[in-house]
């Protein structure tokens, strides 16, 4: 009989609801694990009696949830008295608990986002009886997490039953518990805050990005602790602003650069951005830094042709002579230099006079290159089917 059909059979908070329940046997279905056990356990554990819940059915011998969802609902809501009972009575040895056996009772805001690498919020792997115990103490760590139960955490921790997982601040940040945050920097070394910033603008969170600041863990610079193993944070946070662009990482960019977090956008930036990543970059006088000659041509070789004459446009590209004995950059640089300077004037029947051209002649369209503008005219003015 489903909770649903019949309103009578949910539990108040008397302990007479409890003795119907255990004489009803309905506790015996489902494999032991009854669906409206979880429903009576989770019920207490809102109403504050969920320890007085649970001592009834150990005294009954009855095993009424499998442990490591029993541990969960335990930490979740801050019972560290239930946690200890279940410790001593061996409620932690049992067979492990099958991923299928969660999904109608968990909800969303339990998993841990799958792009973050962890499939859930349960172990797969919990294969063996001896460990079911570690497992039900991250179980009990979790639930604790996800409602910032920070005196259960406080109490593993002084009884050396705490173990920390990067996954628990991942699992802080994605339910929103900055109380849990707090007691992580306290108990917790740095360094495993150090992709807060990444992930924070990947997804942008700007509350996580705030309380980040208000900590001082976003001054990450050349040279400073914060840095990745192989990239530096600012770098990867830009970068992926530009390529990507979509309207949280636009609202992030804005508050990196509304915060004097602009020192982070590097060369980096420019080569990997779309077309609205280098007008948001253009927008906030983002020149520092302009695209090297590599940079250009592989642009140009990837026919991303539309980038390339924008970053021409707003001088941030480095035009040297080397870069015009590629072809194919020497040939797209002089007709940009065609269409900017004159353009729907010409007519492209002038290949051989771009191959015969002195690299020094395309130079001097771009800036800095005023000295050899006049010489530059002549040269166009001088090609065949071209008209002024």
């Amino acid at each position: 009989m489903s909770l649903e059909e019949k309103d009578s059979d949910k539990p108040d908070d008397s302990v007479g609801a409890i003795d119907r329940f255990i004489s009803s046997k309905r506790w015996l279905h489902d494999h032991g694990y009854s669906k409206y056990g979880e429903y009576l356990v989770d019920k207490y554990a809102k109403t504050g009696r969920l320890f007085e819940l649970y001592k009834t059915f150990v005294d009954q011998g009855i095993e009424l949830l499998h442990p490591q969802k029993l541990a969960f609902i335990a930490g979740r809501a801050g019972s560290v008295d239930m946690f200890n009972l279940m410790r001593t009575h061996n409620f932690m040895t049992c067979e492990p608990i099958k991923t299928d056996m969660l999904s109608e009772y968990t909800h969303e805001n339990t998993f841990i986002r799958r792009d973050f690498g962890v499939s859930g919020m349960w172990d797969p792997d919990a294969d063996h009886l001896a460990n079911n115990k570690t497992y039900c103490v991250r179980q009990f760590i979790r639930g604790a997490v996800t409602t910032s139960q920070t005196h259960a955490l406080t109490w593993l921790h002084e009884h050396d039953l705490y173990e920390h997982r990067p996954e628990y601040i991942t699992l802080a940040i994605d339910t929103k518990q900055f109380e849990a945050m707090n007691w992580f920097l306290t108990y917790t070394a740095l360094t495993e805050f150090q992709e807060l910033a990444l992930s924070a603008c990947i997804r942008g969170d700007m509350q996580l990005l705030n309380w980040l600041k208000e900590h001082d863990l976003l001054d990450i610079q050349y040279g400073k602790p914060f840095s990745f193993k192989y990239i530096t944070p600012g770098v990867a946070i830009i970068d992926y602003v530009s390529k990507s662009l979509y309207s949280a990482q636009k609202i992030v960019f804005q508050w990196l650069m509304e915060n004097g977090f602009g020192s982070l956008y590097t060369r980096d930036a420019v080569a990997h951005a779309n077309d609205a990543g280098i007008r948001l970059l253009i927008d906030y006088g983002c020149t520092r830094y302009k695209l090297n000659t590599v940079g250009l041509t592989r642009l140009i070789i990837h026919k991303r042709w539309r980038i390339a004459i924008l970053l021409l446009d707003h001088n941030l590209v480095e035009i040297n002579d080397k870069l015009l004995y590629n072809r194919k950059c020497r040939l797209f640089l002089m007709a940009y230099c065609l269409l900017r300077r004159y353009r729907r004037k010409c007519r492209f029947r002038m290949l051989e006079e771009i191959r015969i051209t002195p690299p020094h002649e395309i130079v001097s369209s771009f800036p800095g290159g005023s000295k050899y503008h006049e010489a530059h005219e002549r040269v166009l003015l001088a090609m065949p089917g071209f008209t002024t």
